[in-house]
């Protein structure tokens, strides 16, 4: 295979990776957002439910809407929309806001992206190279996983958790619009 080829996987790794910011990275927030805000673990971890729940509603919705528009102009619309859900994060005061900014990830972040990278493999690669290639970009989040566990704790130590969901939008943007100029305008995606 020629490099051009391997382009369109390459892309939906990358979404992948940045959709371990929506998940194992926000763990490293629970005690420092908790002990700041006098918030109760319990009550502040219900976001996490509430991103998984409004995630798994919209996908059939998603799905259709990516069918229409392209792949590509939806994950960009997603990499704005993230990136505005954890500024959104970083101005909390209040749990409802939180809970709100969770619902608002879990659409155009956690189900959003995963869809894409999907489509973007089936839409690009065919039999049994596509099952292959497939479980290697599935393999971006928990590489993206492993980066943001080495570097976000200290961040949040040195920095404080509003800039840590800063820092999380900036690396959200930066990874989805790498992936977006990846795909290119090419007429499947």
């Amino acid at each position: 295979l020629r490099m051009r080829e391997y382009r369109p996987a390459f892309a939906a790794f990358l979404l992948m990776m940045a959709m371990a910011l929506t998940t194992t990275a926000l763990s490293f927030f629970v005690s420092p957002v908790c002990d700041e805000l006098g918030l109760g673990r319990g009550s502040f971890t219900v976001y996490y439910s509430l991103m998984t729940a409004s995630g798994a509603a919209a996908i059939p919705m998603l799905g259709q809407v990516i069918q229409k528009k392209g792949v590509r102009l939806i994950a960009g619309v997603s990499a704005a929309w993230v990136s505005l859900g954890f500024l959104a994060f970083s101005l909390a005061e209040r749990l409802w806001a939180f809970y709100a900014a969770g619902a608002w990830i879990g659409v155009f972040g956690t189900a959003c992206v995963s869809l894409c990278a999907s489509i973007i493999v089936q839409q690009s690669y065919s039999g049994s190279r596509a099952s292959g290639i497939l479980g290697i970009v599935m393999a971006g989040s928990g590489v993206g996983g492993m980066l943001v566990s080495l570097f976000l704790p200290g961040l949040i130590q040195e920095l404080g958790w509003r800039w840590g969901y800063r820092i999380l939008a900036v690396c959200w943007l930066i990874l989805s619009i790498c992936a977006v100029v990846l795909l290119g305008n090419g007429s499947k995606r």
